[in-house]
């Protein structure tokens, strides 16, 4: 499996992409950075979209997407979510006033754009033939879910935004063959207190939360960055010198 990091932070600056991951080509983790980074030949090759939730940050790219798609001529494309995320993007942004509603507008062959295809949190669904993908706990300030991804007995997880949440380590300690875990760190730990509101991790957190995954092999990769504080973010991780943590950045491939 590879991964390219369309986009791994957790805001948008001429130098800085909100949170995308283009799983071999055709999946997608979020949609905050797709038609801003693809070209109209890669953007064609998308099949489906994992939604994690219904922050700006991480759908902001779908609305543009679908756009681009039913002038391709493409679709449907499948998007999945835990379904209170997907009732937010039909409700509150493809709703026909923010942006057209490509869950119904047909294109030119009259087929929906977009396919909503709301998952259960804890069952596994396939995708292509090849791929299992599970929607997992997080805990954010609004309903979100991560997701486990597997292919040839390999696994990696993707958590979206998460402050402390031991029910995802409780899954994930399940998994035998667990290569990478991508997982938020958002704000310097001088913001603990901001952090744990808003349902996201700081450096400190992220260590302590990691004494809960016994995989110690599995490599951690980080992104949501918010632009402003990644100096500080990169200096605290240097201090606390655990060579199992990347900091991803823009434009990265990583293989599984």
């Amino acid at each position: 499996m590879l991964i390219e990091v369309l986009g791994c932070f957790g805001g948008v600056d001429p130098k800085h992409n909100p949170v995308t991951l283009l799983l071999d080509d055709k999946i997608l983790l979020d949609a905050g950075s797709i038609v801003s980074v693809l070209p109209l030949e890669r953007q064609k090759k998308i099949q489906s979209i994992f939604i994690s939730h219904s922050h700006l940050d991480h759908i902001k790219d779908l609305c543009f997407l679908a756009d681009n798609f039913i002038m391709m001529g493409k679709g449907p494309v499948n998007v999945y979510g835990i379904p209170e995320v997907l009732e937010m993007l039909k409700k509150y942004v493809m709703n026909n006033k923010i942006w057209p509603d490509f869950f119904e507008i047909k294109g030119a062959k009259g087929k929906k754009v977009l396919s909503l295809n709301p998952i259960e949190i804890g069952k596994p669904i396939k995708i292509n033939g090849r791929y299992t993908i599970e929607a997992i706990c997080t805990n954010h300030s609004i309903d979100s879910s991560g997701y486990l991804i597997g292919y040839n007995d390999k696994y990696f997880a993707y958590t979206g935004d998460t402050g402390p949440c031991p029910s995802l380590w409780e899954r994930l300690n399940k998994v035998d063959n667990l290569r990478a875990l991508f997982i938020e760190v958002s704000f310097p730990s001088q913001n603990k207190d901001l952090a744990l509101i808003t349902g996201h991790l700081t450096p400190s957190l992220l260590m302590e939360e990691l004494k809960n995954l016994k995989n110690k092999k599995t490599k951690i990769y980080i992104f949501h960055i918010k632009p402003p504080f990644m100096d500080k973010i990169k200096e605290e991780f240097c201090h606390l010198s655990n060579k199992q943590v990347t900091l991803l950045e823009d434009g990265q491939k990583v293989k599984i």
